[in-house]
């Protein structure tokens, strides 16, 4: 964080990290793929991952839909919003 803010004098956005880590996985499997092919790239990225980055380990399941979910618990206080918990999501409950 303390780099990004001295580059580009503001803190990175809310989803900043998400692009982050979508890119270097992307950047990673058209590199293994050897070659700029839709179907190929596809493939690599089920075989470049999990992948350990920014937000941890990220994997993603047959479809193509990322195990990574997390829901953010958030309340106004004062009219603003404010980070309460992240809820848990039973394995059984996630995308497959």
């Amino acid at each position: 964080m303390t780099a990004f803010r001295k580059q580009y004098n503001e803190s990175p956005q809310q989803y900043s990290v998400f692009a982050y880590e979508a890119i270097h996985i992307l950047i990673t499997a058209t590199e293994k793929a050897g070659k700029k092919d839709r179907a190929e790239v596809l493939k690599a990225v089920r075989q470049v991952t999990p992948h350990d980055g920014a937000l941890g380990k990220t994997v993603f399941n047959d479809r193509g839909d990322t195990v990574n979910q997390v829901i953010g618990i958030f309340c106004v206080k004062n009219g603003k919003w404010e980070y309460v918990k992240s809820a848990n999501i039973p394995a059984d409950r996630l995308p497959k």
